[in-house]
């Protein structure tokens, strides 16, 4: 390593360590950051001459030295910048021209040679770049010239500072400053190249180290570039509204803040010119400390009174001035005279006022005050009252009077014109006429209260009364006649007030009559249902306002009134009243009519009251309808049930039959004919089963058209009837039981064919429909197919329309009544819509609403079942003995053994044995129902507790039960329907069992 690199080396550390501690230590003031551009301007230097005795090749040494002249060449400027912000000077003509010359300089370096040739000679003390024409004149105009012309300025403000701090740093700046430039110019200038010695080191950015070194010494001991005192007083109460100054050691203003100079009236500039005297009375000391001394000051506007702080100021433990600071109390101690002129003003108020007045402690009721006045009304002297309350002296003795007074005090806060009993001194009783007003004086409540003897007035009032309760009396005589008529008039008014605002927010239609049957009043629910306005129905007859016709006994609205108003009774028609308003709107109308009768028990009118009670009626009757269906159904269920059950065996043994015999045996077709027979009776026992409660359809997405267009041609199949579709395009599917759906529309296309027996022509429709709330048909909101089924026969009459879907209900003679009924149960339970539009002799259109879903149709791969034989163990359980006779031979035809119980318990127990005795059933089959035992759902729930690795079926003859669509949940492995073939036996054995 080259010795003399150390040099640069040695003084980048040094400032480094300087620049780093100045601004650790947050020293932000301007001249604090002047420095640390100047510093950092150094430590980069440094760190640059030393990588330069390392850097051999000259055009790489040229490129790093043109790189770094804008920060060599700017370092004069950087120190002038930082003594300009030292001596808080103003920048200057010189100033600006010497910025000037560091950029002419910059910009000749880069574009000419004037100033260096590129021609470098290379020593062990550094290296040399030949110098150009105008080198040494930049050298003097660049360091020289701002070095001595800094000193200057510094050794100005050295020596007319104030402050002993101040000039101490200054001296310490100077010292350095001037020890830098002699020793940089004996050595770079004057040895280097005036006497050419070649061999000394280049020092001269080097030595700005001392420079460096009296300005750490000058931080340390007299904390220079700390933040001043005048930018401590402004930090610290720029904001504040009291008057602060700062003067330095010899009473100078340094500082004086917005309020200071605004309060005595003075510029920034004024300011700093003056001193102590100029600003503070003769009696004011600067030599001593204050805390809160108050002094009079003259001022531009008048007089001021101020509460004086004063405080010194130390920086290194010696003294470099004063903090004082002022609050205007001006304001206040005039407000303190005003008081002490009002109270006198009070005084002399309240003792010269000729009404007797007291002042009184509010808390205690204390005397503490009276004037002459009241001492010589009440006889007690002054110091008899203020020695009392004003309990204790009982001027007031009533207790009753007095406990009234205080409780009208306190919640009032004051009292006027309060009669009362005095009772004064000697004895006599006077009458008082009190007020009081509560006031605070220095934090403390008092009532002030005044007493007026009024007892001469009141006996003349009570004469002059007396005389006006004569005159009054006979004014009332003569009067009363007149009085008694206005009181009728007045109470007839109000009753009409009365009835017409009763009239007006009742919710019911009212109508008053007169003793001809004619309108008089009708209120506005009665014009709503009516049509008929106030204005237009007066003076019409009832009957044509409204026209209320009993569908069952002819009784018009006429004979009603008519009635009430011979009869003199209260007269009501309910259910059957209907009402064709004048929109032509037909209501069902609940009414009322009572009389109107007068004093005499005579009848003057009447009263009718009427309500819209056409919803009601049609809610009710689809309840009755529903209602009817339910009950209905309940009994169809059980007829099903047991017929199922005898369908079981009969299908289950010719199916048994069939297998076994041979297709040329003369009995296999009569057996085919049983089965046949059978399934027909099976689909009508469905009928009955999807009819009764409870009957859950099996839903699964569905293509509403395939089933529109298979179902109608196989119903129409061979028949005179026409069909004609008309679904939409992109029709959505159904979520619904594709069977149940499909006897639907098999029942309708059979009720529009048994209407048309000449012929004719059906149109089946569909179409998507979205139902919002509020709409019209009864369904909650959301997607559904709408399908329309319309026929052109003869129709179906009026009156039977409200009875269609009533079960047994029908016109025709070999017709049964349940078609459409068991229809409207079937749409009921896939919670859609039916409806009927139909006239006699003109069609009929039947409209169905059934949920849409918007779910993709799974197909399902059909792959034919192997019929085999299996073997294995299986447990029946059902309580018929036929049905447990018919299992025994099915299952046993499959190769199967069969053990057959009645009841839940046995079938636990004979399990439980068998799998105990290592020879556990293959399969459980469980009738849902058991009469007077436990049925297959309570069962499983105990075989499952005992063996969770179980296989059983649950078996039932309708679907009305959740275990049937939801045998999984329950615990079952599989679900077989009576009445059962043995097709379905093996299929359901095959899905359950493995081979």
């Amino acid at each position: 390593m080259n010795p003399f690199s150390l040099i640069p080396l040695g003084s980048f550390i040094i400032n480094l360590f300087i620049w780093t501690y100045i601004f650790a230590t947050s020293r932000k003031n301007r001249t604090s950051v002047a420095f640390l551009l100047f510093s950092g301007m150094l430590v980069i230097w440094e760190i640059a001459q030393f990588f330069t005795f390392y850097i051999k090749d000259d055009d790489t040494l040229l490129l790093v030295l043109k790189i770094l002249a804008p920060i060599y060449m700017s370092s004069g400027f950087l120190l002038i910048n930082f003594i300009f912000e030292l001596a808080n000077k103003k920048r200057n003509l010189y100033y600006y021209a010497y910025s000037s010359s560091v950029v002419i300089s910059v910009i000749l370096f880069y574009l000419t040679d004037l100033y260096i040739r590129k021609e470098i000679q290379h020593f062990d003390s550094g290296m040399i770049l030949t110098p150009g024409r105008f080198y040494f004149p930049f050298i003097f105009v660049l360091y020289i010239m701002p070095g001595f012309y800094g000193l200057y300025i510094i050794w100005k403000t050295w020596s007319s500072a104030g402050q002993a701090i101040l000039k101490k740093q200054l001296r310490l700046v100077f010292t350095g400053l001037s020890s830098t430039l002699i020793l940089s110019f004996i050595t770079s200038i004057f040895l280097q190249n005036i006497m050419g010695i070649q061999s000394l080191p280049k020092l001269a950015s080097s030595l700005t180290i001392i420079l460096s070194m009296f300005v750490f010494i000058a931080m340390v001991k007299y904390k220079f570039l700390s933040p001043g005192i005048t930018h401590t007083a402004y930090e610290l109460f720029s904001g504040t509204t009291d008057c602060v100054i700062i003067f330095d050691e010899n009473r100078r203003v340094l500082e004086i803040n917005e309020s200071g100079r605004l309060l005595f009236g003075l510029s920034s500039d004024d300011a700093i010119r003056m001193t102590s005297t100029d600003i503070f009375p003769a009696s004011y000391s600067f030599d001593e400390n204050y805390k809160n001394r108050e002094l009079e000051f003259s001022v531009k506007n008048g007089r001021l009174t101020m509460l004086v702080t004063q405080s010194p100021i130390l920086l290194g433990g010696i003294l470099t001035g004063k903090l004082v600071i002022m609050k205007d109390i001006t304001e206040k101690k005039t407000a303190e005279n005003e008081l002490f002129v009002s109270r006198e003003k009070f005084s002399m108020a309240f003792h010269s006022n000729p009404m007797p007045m007291a002042l009184i402690r509010f808390k205690d009721g204390k005397y503490v005050d009276v004037n002459e006045a009241h001492v010589r009304q009440s006889g007690i002297s002054r110091d008899e009252f203020l020695a009392n309350t004003l309990k204790s002296l009982k001027l007031i003795f009533d207790e009753d009077e007095y406990k009234k007074m205080i409780g009208l005090i306190l919640s009032d806060g004051r009292l006027k014109d309060f009669e009362c009993k005095i009772r004064i001194k000697s004895g006599e009783i006077k009458i008082g006429n009190m007020s009081a007003d509560v006031i605070t004086i220095n934090g403390e409540k008092y009532m002030i209260a005044s007493a007026l003897d009024i007892t001469e007035r009141k006996l003349n009032e009570l004469k002059i009364q007396e005389q006006y309760d004569r005159l009054e009396k006979m004014n009332l005589e003569l009067s009363s006649t007149h009085s008694e008529l206005l009181h009728i008039n007045a109470r007839l008014s109000k009753e009409k007030d009365r009835l017409l605002t009763t009239l007006a927010s009742i919710g019911e239609g009212v109508i008053t009559i007169d003793g001809n049957g004619r309108v008089e009043l009708i209120n506005r629910i009665g014009e709503m249902i009516t049509g008929w306005k106030q204005e237009e129905s007066a003076g019409l007859d009832a009957g044509i306002v409204l026209p209320l016709l009993n569908e069952k006994t002819g009784e018009t609205c006429a004979n009603l009134v008519g009635k009430v108003l011979s009869s003199g009774y209260i007269v009501e028609m309910k259910r059957n009243t209907c009402l064709t308003n004048r929109k032509g709107q037909k209501l069902f109308i609940s009414s009322i009519a009572a009389p109107i009768k007068n004093d005499a028990g005579d009848t003057e009118g009447a009263v009718l009251a009427f309500r819209d009670i056409t919803e009601r009626i049609k809610m009710e009757d689809e309840l009755i309808k529903t209602s009817k269906i339910e009950s209905i159904g309940v009994f169809a269920g059980g007829i099903a049930h047991d017929f199922n059950n005898l369908l079981t065996t009969i299908i289950g043994n010719v199916s048994l039959a069939k297998n076994n015999s041979d297709e040329h045996d003369p009995n296999f077709d009569l057996m085919c004919e049983i089965e046949k027979a059978s399934l027909r009776a099976k689909d009508l026992t469905m009928q009955l089963l999807t009819f009764s409660k409870g009957g859950a359809p099996i839903k699964k997405t569905t293509s509403i058209r395939d089933l529109l267009i298979d179902t109608a041609y196989f119903v129409l199949s061979g028949s005179s009837i026409s069909c004609e579709f008309d679904i939409q395009d992109e029709i959505w599917n159904v979520n619904v039981d594709p069977p149940q759906i499909s006897q639907v529309i098999h029942n309708l296309i059979i009720n529009s064919f048994q209407a048309m027996p000449s012929g004719g022509k059906i149109t089946i429709t569909a179409s998507n429909e979205t139902i919002k709330s509020g709409d019209v048909i009864p369904l909650s909101p959301g997607d559904y197919v709408l399908l329309r089924v319309i026929d052109s026969g003869n129709g179906i009459e009026e009156k039977n329309l409200p009875f269609i879907f009533d079960p047994f209900f029908t016109t025709k003679e070999t017709g049964t009544g349940l078609g459409l009924s068991i229809t409207y149960s079937i749409i009921k339970k896939h919670e859609g819509h039916i409806s009927v539009k139909s006239k006699d002799g003109q069609g009929t259109s039947f409209e169905i609403y059934l949920p849409a879903s918007k779910e993709e149709i799974l197909f399902e791969n059909i792959i034919p079942r192997q019929w085999k034989k299996r073997s294995g163990t299986i447990l029946l359980m059902d309580d018929e003995e036929m049905i447990l006779d018919l299992g025994k031979r099915l299952f046993g035809y499959l190769g199967f053994e069969v053990a057959a119980v009645k009841n839940g318990e046995e079938t636990i127990g004979l399990y439980k044995k068998s799998k105990e005795n290592g020879k556990p059933f293959d399969l459980v089959i469980m009738d849902l129902t058991i009469r007077g035992g436990m049925g297959g759902k309570d069962t499983i729930m105990h075989l499952k507790e005992y063996d969770p690795e179980i296989r059983a079926v649950v078996s039932s003859g309708y679907s009305n039960d959740p275990v049937m669509s939801e045998y999984k949940k329950y615990g079952f492995s599989g679900v077989v329907t009576k009445p059962y073939r043995l097709e379905e036996i093996e299929e359901m054995i095959n899905n359950i069992l493995p081979d």
